[in-house]
């Protein structure tokens, strides 16, 4: 990293504001999905809980 001559202090560059609304939008894009993969992934095993839990509100009749 460069360093000023006069303080010593590392030189940064500041990204524009079109380069971190750009990042932001993938930022937002990527929550959303992952919201998604997470419903997705609670229905899932919702289902599979249903599927194997025995119906304890069934009696047998006859």
């Amino acid at each position: 990293m460069a360093k000023n001559q006069k303080t010593g202090c590392d030189i940064v560059s500041i990204p524009s504001e079109q380069t971190l609304r750009s990042k932001l939008r993938v930022i937002v894009a990527e929550a959303k999905r992952l919201e998604l993969l997470i419903s997705t992934a609670r229905e899932l095993e919702r289902i599979e809980l249903e599927a194997t839990t025995p119906e304890s509100t069934e009696v047998p009749r006859g």
